[in-house]
């Protein structure tokens, strides 16, 4: 039938989508087709398929409801509606249950025990294993501040056999670590965490979650450099889930703490609105609520009270905050959170028994008071808003600097008549005691544009910082932005980094308060972060931009170029799983968007990569790669890039095709770069085992660097020589060799300690004992 077909269609649709809103679409239109055609099992077998998209997405309202329908249907008739279909199964669902349940404090404790013996019923009953049943029993004890209870159940569950309905690996071992260092446990809790981490356990939770509940802990035994990668890389993977607001509070707590006051503040105005995502899950509203206080005690007593907060007067959220006129500043914010933390911490204990949230929120307002000394990031000190400003002053100022047209025209008539000098000393003719802050900003920043222009960048930096100052005494948030946007352009130009990325935090920060477009800065922060050595702190800020940009449907070749440095934050983070993905995404970007300029970058890149470990995909992207460069027939320095980079990949896996890309590349290339092919090509041959002729090509390639004026380059080249001399047990050779390339790589210690290994190994084979020893020991010295 085509009803069928089409269900059949859209079931196989909704398996191949990721969760998230277009799935829960497809699921809902499965469901509404189902019903008007009376197709029961397939009803079923589409809410199935909820109830794993709703507790994957934070939809606790649909994941219980959609679970008490299935579980009746599959009582009253197992047959039609059996416990499994395709891959979802009912059984397995069941260990959710009691922790929706528990998640909100309407449910009555009852219900939540009676849901665990209906999974033990259904367990038995299955003639399946109970460890999950006693893992849901640990748990639910735990989390109702149940303690002894829980240790019990925690002992049982270690002589309870792991079968095929036991929890995963990772949640049973991070649940158990939450307990101990709940519990005061805290080297054993974290010792649990390390050992997920080394074996790389791992689910749709973890271990992120796992590494969340560590960061204060870390902090507590001293352990603060540990404590700053784990948050660094646990947001990364936090960050991706709206059902992720606990774990996102437990990183607002960290950064709180540790006198990041700022940073904390700006990842809450990213998150507040996943605060209202989940009705039901008041558990997770509490655990947020409470690190929002906390949160905003501290920016408060960092002199960041009087800064409103993007996002908390949002209609959904009046609910947990109350109502308000007005924008919300920190310090309200932290009176209201603390208010609806400890009211909502009532209601559990009041149906749980016992004190256990009360006394976290109590804890959580001691802990707010608590300092670990830990910057995180880039810490320029950059110009801070005054706590109070005059509104008349500050619109005074702004109508002066929008106003100031005529001062751009003038300046711009006299460089036409007189040139850069006249036009230097007529601004600093008009920069009077008398002048008005407004006008003497203009002409401030008229200044610093016209020294920096002239290489004068010292002097601009202090007439846009003079400029600055004016800006942010006045709170006038709409020009500081850009003030500061030029100020980070001009310590960009004299190669300080880091200040630029502080100031274009500041030109960020300030244009998402003014309601003016940030996201230009904030990727331009993302790029200098990467440029600057602080890749963790760009992942963040770049994928903040590209979150923007394909929400509002950007152009594929911006959104390009955006996943271009994304790429290169992940790459330098350490993350070279996640920098394929993203450069895989780009490439098909640029390529939809007709930018092949783009497009052979990231490609080259992703090929790069690839070739550090070995895949031979490589070639492949590169592949695509040249196919792109090959379009841009006005740039043939890039195809001869790619080809060079095609060639290494080829004869890394042994392509021989791949000296012709080399010698294809060379022709066209500049003196250094022709020497950099030649190299190339003479580790390409000592890989292809044709090393008598790496030899000679490799003295080139070192004759070449040399004649380039590249003196590292040219010992480089040498030690390829050395290896393929050893390689073929010509040790002496290699020797000469390796004596003529040590003195040229003194400025590069990696390649002067590989001389003295590969001198230890030669003279070894010729059995010079000493000598080796001597020539190796030249490395600890």
């Amino acid at each position: 039938m085509p009803t069928e077909t089409t269900l059949d269609a859209l079931i196989s649709e909704i398996d191949s989508t990721a969760y998230g809103p277009a799935e829960r679409e497809l699921i809902e239109r499965a469901i509404t087709l189902a019903e008007e055609t009376g197709d029961e099992a397939a009803a079923y077998a589409v809410r199935m398929r909820l109830i794993q998209s709703a507790s994957m997405t934070g939809d606790t309202d649909a994941l219980l409801t959609a679970f008490a329908w299935c579980v009746g249907r599959n009582a009253a008739d197992p047959a039609t509606f059996p416990t499994e279909v395709d891959d979802h199964d009912l059984l397995w669902f069941h260990k959710w249950i009691a922790d929706a349940l528990a998640s909100n404090p309407m449910f009555p404790r009852a219900t939540i025990a009676e849901s665990i013996e209906q999974m033990e019923i259904a367990y038995r009953q299955a003639g399946v294993g109970l460890s999950g049943v006693v893992q849901t029993r640990f748990w639910q004890a735990f989390e109702a501040g149940r303690i002894e209870e829980a240790a019990r159940y925690l002992e049982e569950l270690g002589r309870t056999p792991r079968d095929d309905y036991s929890h995963c690996e990772a949640c049973v071992r991070s649940e158990e670590a939450q307990f101990r260092l709940a519990t005061g446990d805290l080297e054993a809790g974290l010792a649990v965490v390390q050992e997920m981490l080394d074996q790389d356990m791992g689910c749709a939770d973890e271990p992120e979650r796992a590494m969340a509940h560590t960061l204060v802990p870390l902090l507590q035994v001293g352990r603060l450099d540990d404590a700053e990668q784990m948050h660094m890389r646990g947001y990364r993977l936090a960050r991706r889930n709206v059902d992720n607001i606990d774990m996102v509070g437990q990183h607002l707590i960290f950064l709180s703490v540790t006198g990041n006051a700022q940073r904390a503040l700006e990842m809450l105005e990213r998150h507040i609105g996943w605060l209202a995502h989940d009705n039901l899950n008041a558990i997770a509203h509490l655990d947020a609520l409470t690190a929002f206080a906390v949160t905003c005690t501290a920016a408060d007593r960092a002199g960041l009270g009087h800064e409103h907060v993007r996002g908390a007067g949002a209609e959904p959220l009046r609910r947990f905050f109350g109502a308000h006129t007005g924008a919300w500043t920190v310090a309200e914010l932290a009176q209201s959170s603390w208010r609806a933390a400890e009211e909502l911490a009532t209601r559990f204990d009041e149906r749980n028994g016992t004190e256990r949230r009360s006394e976290k929120v109590a804890a959580a307002r001691t802990l707010a008071g608590q300092h670990w000394d830990l910057p995180i990031g880039t810490t320029h000190v950059v110009p801070a808003p005054p706590a109070s400003a005059d509104p008349a002053a500050t619109t005074a100022f702004v109508d002066e600097v929008t106003g100031s047209g005529p001062l751009d025209e003038q300046v711009d008539t006299i460089l036409g008549a007189e040139g850069g000098e006249a036009a230097l000393a007529w601004l600093e003719s008009e920069l009077t005691p008398t002048t008005a802050p407004g006008r003497r900003a203009v002409l401030l920043r008229l200044l610093a544009q016209l020294l920096a222009g002239g290489g004068r960048f010292e002097e601009a930096l202090t007439a846009v910082d003079a400029a600055l100052d004016l800006s942010v005494t006045h709170a006038a948030r709409s020009v500081t932005a850009p003030l500061a946007a030029l100020s980070a352009q001009i310590c960009d130009d004299l190669g300080r980094l880091d200040e630029a990325a502080g100031r274009l935090r500041l030109a960020t920060r300030e244009a998402d308060l003014a309601g003016t477009e940030s996201v230009g800065h904030r990727y331009r922060l993302g790029v200098t972060l990467v440029r600057s050595g602080h890749p963790d702190e760009a992942v963040d800020e770049l994928t903040t931009v590209a979150e923007i940009e394909e929400a509002r449907d950007t152009e594929p070749a911006s959104r390009a170029l955006t996943l271009l440095w994304l790429g290169y934050a992940r790459r330098d983070a350490g993350e070279p799983g996640a920098a394929v993905a993203v450069w895989a995404e780009g490439r098909e970007l640029a390529r939809a968007g007709e930018d092949y300029a783009v497009a052979a970058r990231v490609g080259k890149e992703l090929g790069l990569l690839m070739m550090q470990f070995d895949d031979e995909d490589a070639v492949e992207a590169l592949d695509d790669a040249v196919e792109d460069a090959r379009k841009l027939t006005d740039q043939p320095d890039a195809l001869a890039d790619l080809l060079h980079a095609r060639g290494r990949a080829r004869c890394q896996f042994a392509d021989e095709d791949g000296l012709e890309d080399l010698r294809a590349a060379a022709e066209h290339a500049d003196p250094w770069t022709r020497a950099d092919i030649e190299d190339s090509t003479a580790r390409a041959l000592s890989q292809l085992g044709r090393f008598d002729e790496a030899v000679r090509t490799g003295l080139a390639a070192s004759d070449a660097y040399a004649a380039a004026e590249d003196v590292v380059g040219s010992g480089s080249a040498l030690i390829v020589v050395a290896q393929a001399l050893l390689s073929t047990d010509r040790h002496e050779e290699a020797l000469a060799v390796l004596a003529d390339a040590a003195p040229r790589v003194t400025e590069a210690p990696r390649l002067a300690v590989r001389v003295a290994l590969m001198e230890g190994d030669a003279h070894e084979a010729l059995g010079r004992h000493d000598a080796a020893a001597a020539a190796r020991a030249r490395v600890g010295g």
